[in-house]
């Protein structure tokens, strides 16, 4: 009777307010047998993150054919047949992200921090989870409403999201005219670069996934990472697109506005110039590489000055350079909602910031700084440099946590 009337009353408000939508209220429900719980990615990439056991009680809501209960500042599903509502009342344990911790392998969770506990659920391999700190032995995280208790032996400090940063990209450096360039990289260098995050397990995230991750609204796998490519050269499309292809791995590029044309001259691995992917070249590589900002004229450096345009613009004049970035970039695809940013030479004014808010900029990113966290400034966002000649060694140290 309970479900009927409250039913009952969605509907009704759904009739009087139709442009309205409403959340549904948490209930409380028992794990009908061992249930593995997924989140999902920007992509629908589906993850494992937890087992519950069964027996065990959650607070849970529905959300289509599924149970979404919340762990820390993941939202996780498990199907809707798994679990069954029943009438118990379960009040909500604090939840403060304290820290972020890090499985390596299957880790037991316990619902007490005491030699008498027992074992509640089981969270995967490669899990980043938030937790409330520690509780003897013990890391304390809140599960479904719930405390759960998971060793501290088991577990590894979160050290943050590499988030790295590329360039242009060249065949044989040494005999270059970039060789001298540390922001220019041998696409020989990237692919085993690219192949050893594949080994090692790593997942190329989305710029949305991050974000999420930030507002703590989503979980991130432990092994997660960003690829990021300032400028949209005509590499990216050349030359970096079929490696990613070929290992399955996504990207986002920023783009420069005013250089992106409609026609562009054939690409010239030896050129000694950067040339610039145009409006088809960006059309062919959004299944695997999202479209950002990137300025549209602001690109320039003054070095009487010693200060980037964009420091040096006004607010009235970032938001039109803003608005016309927006212009191109729905002439690549009217679909882009752009709303990340990359500052250019990563020189930023931090008077600037209401207009990136008012333009509904989202995360802006720098081009040094080390790992980003979960508390990361939103509108300075550290991002990691790959250079020229970097020995793989050195690459593993700057991704590995």
């Amino acid at each position: 009777m309970k479900h009927f009337s409250t039913l009952f009353i969605l509907l009704f408000l759904s009739f009087i307010f139709p442009n309205v939508t409403y959340a549904s209220a948490q209930e409380t429900v028992k794990i009908e047998k061992d249930t593995t719980a997924y989140f999902y990615l920007h992509n629908n990439q589906e993850v494992k993150y937890i087992t519950l056991k069964k027996g065990e009680t959650y607070l849970a809501t529905i959300e289509d054919l599924t149970w979404m209960i919340e762990i820390g500042n993941a939202k996780v599903h498990i199907d809707k047949q798994d679990a069954k509502s029943i009438n118990e009342k379960i009040t909500p344990a604090q939840n403060n992200n304290k820290i972020q911790i890090l499985t390596n392998d299957s880790t037991p969770v316990y619902n007490s921090h005491r030699n008498s506990s027992r074992q509640i659920a089981t969270l995967s391999a490669n899990t980043r989870i938030s937790s409330n700190g520690v509780k003897g032995y013990f890391y304390e995280v809140v599960i479904g409403g719930k405390l759960g208790y998971v060793p501290i032996k088991k577990m590894q400090v979160d050290a943050g999201v590499p988030i790295l940063i590329y360039h242009h990209f060249v065949e044989n450096i040494q005999k270059s005219y970039f060789r001298n360039n540390i922001s220019v990289v041998d696409i020989v260098d990237f692919e085993k670069q690219m192949i050893f995050l594949k080994n090692e397990g790593y997942t190329t995230i989305s710029l949305k996934d991050l974000d999420q991750w930030m507002q703590k609204k989503q979980a991130l796998p432990a092994k997660a990472v960003a690829l990021t490519f300032d400028d949209a050269n005509l590499s990216l499309e050349k030359m970096v697109y079929p490696i990613l292809k070929e290992n399955n791995m996504h990207g986002t590029t920023f783009v420069i506005g005013n250089r992106v044309k409609e026609e562009t001259p054939p690409f010239n691995s030896e050129a000694e110039i950067v040339q610039f992917a145009g409006f088809k070249e960006l059309q062919s590589v959004m299944d695997l590489i999202e479209i950002e900002h990137h300025t549209y004229a602001l690109h320039v450096y003054n070095d009487a000055l010693n200060r980037s345009q964009l420091q040096l613009t006004s607010a009235k004049d970032l938001h039109y350079d803003i608005q016309q970035t927006n212009e191109v970039l729905k002439q690549i695809d009217p679909n882009i909602q752009a709303q990340y940013y990359s500052y250019p030479y990563g020189k930023f004014n931090k008077n600037h910031e209401a207009t990136f808010i008012e333009n509904n900029i989202s995360l802006a990113f720098l081009n040094k700084g080390g790992k980003a966290k979960i508390t990361s400034p939103r509108l300075y966002v550290p991002r990691i440099p790959v250079q020229n000649s970097m020995p793989l060694e050195q690459f593993k140290s700057l991704v590995l946590n």
